[in-house]
């Protein structure tokens, strides 16, 4: 694998944290504390119940919706009351079936800074949060901007809900949805300067490269670009997040997707060539069969199972990460060869919801990362 560069660090921030209750000490002005771990072990981070203060389950939980340059990332936690629940001492358990307690929770967003280990409570907005897989976050000397999409099917007008962090203040936008019939999966939202880009696994892309961060409330146009021929499937199609994933690797934007076209699992992945026409480039693939088969499988002592999709390399496109029984492993997808294997620290969710959904990767300088808030450790 490509060393690090000495300018960049890249971590595998893992999406639900770990929460403690609320008394749990923290010194005074930090809300959270992060275990930083070198790739492809996880980064992971922690909250107080007063955070995130609805126990966890598969349709409720606090998630990292975004993150971004300085430091920055855009944790999402419902407001519930945790105090009046029977069993606050199990609050960080994850429930595999919906709990039923959550609804009419207010829903939050948070800044959290490396820097300091603040999270900072944005303010509810007058029009209500949705759906934080739809939310992005750039992040500029001056501050923060989220942008959470918020489509109505059957209109070709779409909601854009943005935070201004310098201003302390929310505005709403109308802008154009180009695929007007058909709702969005928010499966994630990228921001690789000047491009915002939410991300749909079974569709394609909508993206903009209007927001400037002196002026967060130009007019905007949303760009379609549908994913590669032969890989759009039904809206709403379950566990997308575990057979593709979608991500920027060596500056270019990279789609891999399981799929087994004759009826033998592959993995092949593409690139985009052209923002303006949508053009895909196909990219390569391996069978499944090509990987088991290598050596450096078979050292692994796994079982011939296809594995779920973790991310890509973001600087080596050829190698594509993998989750399979609570380890995590790398493929070479032009050689087969497995590199990188260790058990993987995510506790939440279990194992078997393991996918791309639930990791994120957060480049930052050696010097932030080296320079992080008091509650920051470096794993060994």
């Amino acid at each position: 694998m490509e060393p690090p560069s000495p300018e960049k660090q890249w971590a595998i921030l893992v999406c639900v944290p770990h929460v403690v209750p609320g008394v749990h000490d923290y010194p005074p002005g930090t809300e959270f504390s992060l275990r930083h771990d070198d790739p492809p072990q996880s980064s992971r981070f922690t909250v107080p119940s007063r955070i995130a203060s609805d126990p966890k389950d598969i349709e409720n939980h606090p998630y990292v919706a975004a993150v971004g340059a300085y430091g920055r990332f855009l944790l999402y936690a419902t407001q519930g009351n945790y105090q009046a629940l029977a069993n606050q001492h199990i609050l960080d358990w994850f429930y595999t079936e919906p709990l039923g307690v959550h609804h009419g929770s207010p829903k939050a967003y948070f800044i959290c800074e490396l820097k300091t280990c603040a999270a900072t409570r944005l303010p509810d907005p007058e029009h209500p949060i949705v759906n934080p897989g739809n939310a992005g976050l750039i992040s500029c000397v001056a501050g923060s901007l989220v942008v959470e999409l918020q489509p109505t099917p059957g209109n070709h007008v779409a909601t854009l809900l943005c935070y201004v962090s310098w201003t302390n203040t929310w505005l709403v936008r109308d802008v154009n949805y180009p695929p007007v019939h058909r709702p969005w999966g928010a499966h994630g939202v990228i921001y690789d300067e000047p491009r915002l880009t939410w991300v749909d696994l079974s569709y394609g892309l909508l993206t903009s490269s209007q927001f400037l961060y002196d002026n967060p409330n130009p007019d905007l146009e949303l760009r379609f670009i549908p994913l590669p021929a032969g890989c759009e499937r039904l809206a709403g199609t379950v566990d997308l997040d575990k057979e593709r994933c979608v991500g920027m690797s060596d500056e270019r934007l990279r789609y891999v997707q399981i799929h087994s076209p004759q009826g033998q699992p592959i993995v092949s992945k593409w690139m985009l060539v052209n923002w303006d026409t949508g053009l895909w480039l196909y990219d390569g693939y391996i069978s499944f069969r090509e990987i088991w088969d290598d050596e450096s499988y078979k050292a692994m002592k796994l079982p011939e199972h296809v594995p779920t999709v973790a991310f890509i390399h973001p600087r080596d496109d050829d190698l594509v990460y993998f989750f399979l029984q609570s380890r995590i492993f790398g493929v070479d997808v032009r050689t087969g060869e497995c590199s990188d294997w260790i058990f993987f620290k995510m506790n939440s969710p279990p194992s078997r919801y393991h996918s791309s959904r639930f990791v994120r990767l957060w480049q930052q300088t050696k010097k932030l990362f080296d320079g992080a808030g008091p509650n920051v450790q470096r794993g060994t």
